[in-house]
């Protein structure tokens, strides 16, 4: 230890920096807007792109108990009671025709059925599918080739998975699995056969499953056994068919990843960091690469992973108030993700979707930048001991690759103290430039806020982070 500060500690620090830049660098500049705040709204979200690549929106309307819809055109959001009959319009799930029309699928809580809604150009049509028993919740829906539409589904009765179905003349409805408490947290996908696949939670065993139909029989197989699994998931098939699953693992209060690679199901833990992994959704790109929203329970916000075809990138999308349940995640033709998703501390519904960084949220204060200019972001401030806070703090060069040098840019602090860099990193073009800032403890009191300032060529971005108060730390580490 030299003049109060522990070196030891600070390396431990730095080596923890280097963890969190491998797994957290950000790739998407984020435009957050609220759709809907009339009434208490926005739970169960569902999104799906059209034709231009703009986002439609299914979810619930809890004030009125409605069903809702939103539509973007490009300008402006277009919002619309679908089903106004009975308290409807949880557990939506909603699919875009080849002309654009929306069909959803819902829960109608006043009867216990499972309830369907489609827009034929003029209007809208909604009929119960399945009012048999207590059933109807976690639906999840897909068009075939034909538009007609396929449903998974729970029946709470028998605690069984089911699926439902339109022929072109009458709605099909049959049970899956009946082994065991099974069939919540559905998501079904279509192969390109139009035959159903389902992924599902296994309540006995807490379980992962999945079932497939070959066109005469449903083969049902568990995915994941390890540790309490399989809760909030979702499903995408890739180009050969094979499924690929996003999920919640309970026993470790993560968010979990799990494919067939055409012999074997392969798992891997994608972020763990805190209680993390609920209302999971996922989508592949084109080059079948999973990208996952999912809800931080711990610091109640919105999180996003991408595998960038070497190791997974996570990062926080929204962090103001408590917003992030019921995410619904699509990719436009350019791999660009949008995700609608509830915010609870005002019962709203948000979306989030790909845009030039105009503002970026930084704890209660905001950091100016342009497009093409540096993006800084705050990482968990830690208390190292008695003399020092370290804030550890990101830095983003956008469009630089690898002709940028740390000499390139200049950081200055107020109040003063001492900046550690760590090794620059290219990621995607841009480069991620990590540092750790020791702010001295004044002896007057504890600090309010630091200022931090990067000049990077002709672009500078100025933050000023504002610090929760501590209480006052001895030189041996104790607290009064």
């Amino acid at each position: 230890m030299r003049n109060g500060i522990n070196y030891t500690t600070i390396l431990c620090l730095m080596s923890l920096c280097v963890v969190l830049l491998r797994s957290e660098a950000p790739a998407v500049d984020w435009n957050i807007e609220t759709v809907d705040y009339i009434s208490s709204v926005g739970s169960h979200t569902d999104l799906a792109l059209d034709g231009g690549g703009n986002p439609r929106i299914s979810y619930y309307d809890e004030t009125n108990r409605d069903l809702k819809y939103a539509s973007f055109d490009g300008d402006t959001w277009q919002v619309e009671t679908v089903d106004r009959v009975n308290m409807t319009g949880q557990y939506t799930s909603l699919a875009l025709d080849r002309a654009g029309n929306p069909h959803i699928s819902y829960y109608d809580a006043t009867i216990s059925a499972l309830r369907y809604a489609s827009f034929n150009g003029g209007g809208w049509r909604t009929e119960t599918v399945d009012s048999l028993n207590l059933v109807g919740k976690y639906t999840s829906l897909a068009l075939d080739r034909a538009g007609n539409p396929h449903i998974s589904y729970y029946d709470e009765t028998n605690r069984d998975l089911k699926y439902a179905f339109f022929d072109g003349d009458a709605w099909q409805t049959e049970t899956v699995d009946m082994n065991g408490w099974v069939g919540q947290h559905t998501s079904l996908a279509l192969d390109r056969d139009n035959h159903p696949r389902i992924s599902y939670y296994d309540e006995t065993n807490r379980d992962l499953k999945y079932a497939a139909f070959d066109g005469t029989n449903w083969r049902v197989e568990t995915v994941d056994s390890g540790n309490m699994v399989g809760q909030y998931t979702a499903l995408a098939l890739d180009r050969a068919d094979n499924p690929h699953i996003s999920y919640y693992d309970e026993t470790t209060s993560g968010l979990r990843y799990a494919f067939f690679d055409g012999g074997a199901w392969r798992m891997v833990t994608v972020d763990s960091l805190n209680l993390v992994g609920k209302y999971t959704s996922l989508a592949l790109d084109s080059a079948v690469r999973p990208h996952i929203s999912y809800y931080d329970e711990t610091n109640r916000d919105l999180k996003y992973a991408s595998f960038d075809g070497i190791r997974w990138q996570t990062e926080t999308v929204d962090r103001t108030n408590d917003v992030g349940a019921y995410t619904s995640l699509a990719l436009d033709r350019y791999g660009r993700p949008f995700i609608s998703y509830y915010n609870a501390t005002n019962a709203d519904l948000k979306c989030a979707s790909p845009g030039p960084a105009t503002t970026t949220t930084i704890g209660p204060s905001t950091t100016t930048t342009t497009a093409s200019g540096p993006r800084i972001a705050l990482l968990p401030s830690v208390v190292l001991q008695a003399r020092f806070i370290a804030t550890m703090w990101r830095l983003r060069i956008e469009g630089t690759g690898t002709g940028f040098t740390p000499d390139d840019s200049i950081i200055t602090c107020r109040p003063a103290g001492a900046v550690m860099l760590l090794p620059p990193q290219v990621v995607d073009d841009d480069t991620i430039l990590m540092f750790i800032y020791l702010m001295p403890r004044l002896l007057t009191g504890p600090i309010d806020s630091v200022e931090v300032t990067v000049t990077t060529g002709s672009e500078s971005v100025s933050a000023d982070l504002k610090l929760r108060r501590l209480p006052f730390f001895l030189e041996d580490g104790s607290s009064n």
